[in-house]
């Protein structure tokens, strides 16, 4: 998956960088999880096969809402 298409997944599901990240399961403070996400966005950081997976789930799916209830953006 390019970064392109990673950054367009997450802002066509309108997600911030945090919960995106968190929805893909990354741990840490909100700041470690955007700079995780912010540079896998921007080519600096590969794609981790089974995050591109989860991504392309979320595209092509949605997120289930139990997932989105945990984020507080029902």
């Amino acid at each position: 998956m390019r970064a392109s298409e990673f950054r367009a997944i997450r802002k066509g599901l309108g997600l911030t960088a945090y919960q995106w990240g968190k929805l893909l399961g990354y741990r840490g403070s909100a700041t470690v999880i955007k700079i995780q996400i912010s540079r896998m966005e921007r080519a600096r950081r590969d794609i981790p096969a089974q995050v591109a997976l989860l991504a392309e789930s979320y595209r092509a799916n949605g997120v289930p809402r139990h997932r989105l209830a945990l984020l507080d953006v029902l």
